[in-house]
């Protein structure tokens, strides 16, 4: 399913029943329409399961006008499949975005919205470019999910078994937990004046980079290990350690160069696997290396 915007000023829906051949499929078993009821706009796709010979499927695709004068929610849930959603960042927002589907994967990208519900049992879900003024819950049982450039008041991103991502973070209040696979956020920051932070991972490992800004941290671990990884030159840092887990605060130094009045109040542990936390100065070689980083490291 494909839900994008367009210059013209109706809403279109395409939907495509497609096969390799028609000889050897009966085209009564394809069960697709949508109807409107209440300003709501419903559309249905049921197809045979799919198989090599015939290769049925379906493919449904939602054109809205970019000057359409009211909020729009989108919902909607899929067996199997794949769903696209292409926003206009600065144009027209949503109301609610709100997708399940079952094995598949789900792409969202610039999109404006007040709410964002994602889930996966099995699958992908990739977020690219988005703000979300209100919550952001992402979901997988089996699977990957991935944010970059995420702005949003709250994030929940919870996965069974995987791997959990977000890549430029913005957010006031974000979890992020894996229970079988890995937790990861690269460079968080807040929209207002601070951010609580937690990233928490079964069996694997749990990792927060950070570059410029003030963390206040607690690591912990009940059989595994625990790096601290910064730059004496760069961050002044207090740390508390023992041995399932290591305090502390560290400042960049020059104080807050990049995020003026800006922390990040950081909770982070694994239970078996490693808990690492890099406070880094970027400075990229010819070769794309990362120099200055001096590395403490934490075992138990």
């Amino acid at each position: 399913m494909d839900v994008k915007f367009h210059k013209k000023s109706e809403i279109i829906v395409r939907i495509w029943n497609n096969a390799r051949t028609k000889a050897h499929i009966n085209e009564n078993t394809f069960d697709t329409g949508y109807s409107l009821r209440n300003n709501s706009l419903n559309i249905h796709s049921i197809t045979p399961a799919f198989n090599f010979k015939t290769c049925e499927h379906s493919s449904i695709e939602v054109l809205i006008p970019e000057n359409y004068p009211k909020l729009l929610t989108i919902s909607g849930k899929v067996k199997v499949g794949m769903v696209n959603i292409e926003g206009l960042y600065h144009l027209k927002p949503f109301s609610n975005i709100d997708f399940t589907v079952e094995i598949g994967k789900i792409n969202v990208h610039h999109v404006l919205s007040k709410s964002l519900s994602l889930y996966t049992e099995i699958g992908a879900i990739k977020v690219t470019g988005a703000k979300i003024s209100d919550n952001t819950n992402l979901h997988s049982h089996t699977g990957v999910i991935k944010s970059y450039d995420l702005i949003t008041k709250t994030l929940n991103s919870v996965n069974q078994i995987g791997c959990t991502t977000h890549y430029s973070l913005t957010a006031d209040d974000a979890k992020v937990e894996t229970k079988f696979g890995n937790s990861k956020v690269v460079s968080a920051s807040s929209s207002e004046k601070g951010m609580d932070l937690t990233i928490n991972t079964e069996y694997g490992k749990s990792t927060l980079v950070s570059d410029h800004i003030d963390v206040d941290f607690k690591l912990g671990t009940n059989k595994g290990k625990l790096n601290l990884v910064h730059s004496d030159e760069n961050w002044s840092c207090k740390i508390d350690k023992s041995i399932s887990s290591i305090n502390g605060k560290c400042t960049p130094i020059p104080e807050n160069t990049r995020h003026p009045n800006n922390k990040i109040n950081l909770g982070m542990s694994t239970k078996y696997g490693k808990t690492k936390l890099v406070l880094k100065e970027t400075t990229r070689t010819k070769k794309g290396c990362t120099k200055g980083i001096k590395e403490s490291k934490e075992k138990n």
